[in-house]
């Protein structure tokens, strides 16, 4: 099936997008199993699940990379790395944070396939960032000049 036509395929792009609009912004956070996650985490298991489903119903393929060789020996250096350092427990349990962004990166990949869809993640992206420029300045303006209002309390995590 063409990936375009796909439904699971879209709604990954889809997904995608709203990922990539959601890095801009680390707010609302959420304390699960001891660890703090943001929106952006969940958003990236949703656009993983579909991209999978996408490749189980066969309308998207895995896109293999080079790169994929020093994502890999990355991560078996930080495995040797946390396994072997001075407090092992505590290197091992941030070890899946940094397999989280090795995965958004192989994810970014599969994704972003063509001009179209660089296009669309770039511009997302610009988006997310001058709005959470713009929420920093107005943040930054406030609190100097002695406001307090909704907007540096949520900026500020009052």
């Amino acid at each position: 099936m063409n990936r375009r036509s796909s439904l699971f395929a879209t709604a990954a792009e889809c997904a995608f997008v709203v990922l990539v609009f959601s890095l801009a912004f680390m707010q609302p956070n959420v304390v699960l199993f001891g660890s703090t996650a943001t929106a952006t985490d969940f958003i990236f298991v949703g656009c993983c699940v579909l991209f999978a489903i996408a490749l189980v119903v066969r309308h998207t393929s895995f896109k293999f990379d080079r790169l994929y060789i020093w994502l890999g020996l990355y991560v078996l250096a930080l495995i040797l790395s946390a396994a072997f350092s001075s407090n092992a427990a505590r290197s091992l349990r941030r070890l899946p944070a940094e397999i989280y962004l090795i995965a958004l990166a192989v994810l970014t990949i599969n994704i972003v396939r063509d001009q179209r869809m660089l296009l669309r993640a770039l511009t997302v992206w610009l988006v997310a960032g001058s709005i959470a420029g713009a929420v920093s300045v107005l943040t930054a303006v406030s609190f100097f000049a002695g406001w307090a209002n909704a907007l540096t309390a949520f900026a500020m995590h009052y």
